[in-house]
């Protein structure tokens, strides 16, 4: 059993999509007045930014937007390997960064944080429950599989 932001393709599983995961870009007001005009993806490479690395692969995540543009940062000023590790230098007030609202979520409605080429962001990820198929299910894993996705679910847990 496990929880996932993406696809999970493998047929042996048995996969619940629960919820929509939308991808924001964000700094801190600070820094926004600091990098006025902000209009295109592409104005993103003048201004400090923060890239995630992929723990399997060391390669950046690229930044995803509309229409399926992808940006990968060519000379971020942070790299870190752990998302909430890189949500405290945005915090900082040290880079912009692209992130599951989830993580920005508290931090966006305190006004601590503000989303930037909002109108450039892309179609939602999506949060997946999922389980192995074969053979019976064991009465436990079903009712953890059950509850997860009844927690998860959860508008509340996702604020928009």
């Amino acid at each position: 059993m496990g929880i996932r932001v993406g696809t999970v393709r493998h047929q042996n599983f048995i996969a619940k999509v629960v919820s929509p995961v939308p991808l924001v870009t964000v700094c801190t007001p600070a820094l926004a007045r600091r990098y006025p005009g902000l209009l295109s993806v592409s104005d993103l490479a003048r201004c400090p930014l923060s890239v995630l690395m992929d723990r399997k692969s060391g390669k950046p995540w690229p930044w995803v937007f509309q229409q399926g543009d992808i940006f990968v940062p060519s000379a971020p000023v942070f790299i870190s390997d752990d998302p909430e590790t890189e949500l405290e230098m945005v915090l900082a007030g040290k880079v912009f960064a692209q992130m599951p609202r989830y993580l920005a979520a508290a931090h966006l409605l305190s006004g601590k944080l503000v989303e930037v080429l909002s109108e450039a962001a892309p179609t939602p990820m999506e949060l997946v429950i999922y389980r192995t198929q074969s053979g019976p299910l064991p009465p436990r894993t079903r009712i953890v599989y059950d509850h997860l996705i009844a927690c998860f679910s959860d508008a509340m847990l996702f604020p928009r």
